[in-house]
């Protein structure tokens, strides 16, 4: 789409997770991760102590290789009282292939295993995401428009973060009725082009 973007300004959940996890947690605070080789890095680089056994706080995001012992040692210390954090909370994402499950399928695995419905999602439709995200680009809101294709995710990220919106209905199908976009397209090519 002739964009120019630069790595620096691509903002994931994870970093955004870790950001948040440095916020509100002391370094050398203890953590189990579920999720990617990428995630637990991006964590364990900020000072956290990676551990199965006594750890305090539990982030979920997307493993491909989730088993049936990470959904045990994660439910269990969530039982025990650590914090479960959640990367984002998208059940499925697209492939070349069809949908996959996601992040939130995997979260919600482990708020059922430890029968804490609780959990904190960092990600959309969380607007500290997304207002972190405008920080750190130095954005102002007036400026930004949110294109996704999930409503209860993207576009009522944009709600709660009070900006614009554009939803692209190629994506997951939209069941909810009350989350409005501020335009709908087909396709990712029938937005209109600035020259």
């Amino acid at each position: 789409m002739n964009l120019i973007v630069k790595k620096e300004s691509i903002i994931t959940t994870s970093v955004s997770t870790a950001n948040y996890l440095e916020e509100h947690f002391k370094k050398k605070t203890k953590i189990y991760v579920v999720g990617s080789n990428s995630l637990k890095k991006i964590i364990f680089d900020k000072g956290f102590v990676e551990d199965s056994k006594k750890a305090s706080v539990v982030v979920a995001g997307l493993d491909q290789k989730f088993t049936y012992e990470k959904l045990s040692t994660a439910s269990k210390l969530v039982r025990m009282g650590a914090k479960l954090i959640g990367t984002n909370p998208d059940k499925l994402y697209p492939t070349d292939k069809g949908f996959n499950p996601g992040a939130g399928s995997i979260i919600e695995f482990i708020k059922s295993a430890s029968n804490k419905p609780n959990s904190i999602i960092i990600g959309k439709p969380n607007s500290y995401f997304v207002d972190t995200a405008i920080k750190f680009l130095n954005l102002r809101k007036k400026n930004i428009i949110l294109i996704g294709d999930q409503l209860e995710t993207d576009i009522l990220a944009a709600n709660n973060a009070k900006i614009s919106s554009v939803l692209v209905t190629t994506g997951v199908k939209n069941q909810n009725k009350t989350i409005k976009s501020s335009i709908i397209v087909k396709s990712l090519m029938d937005l209109p082009i600035s020259k």
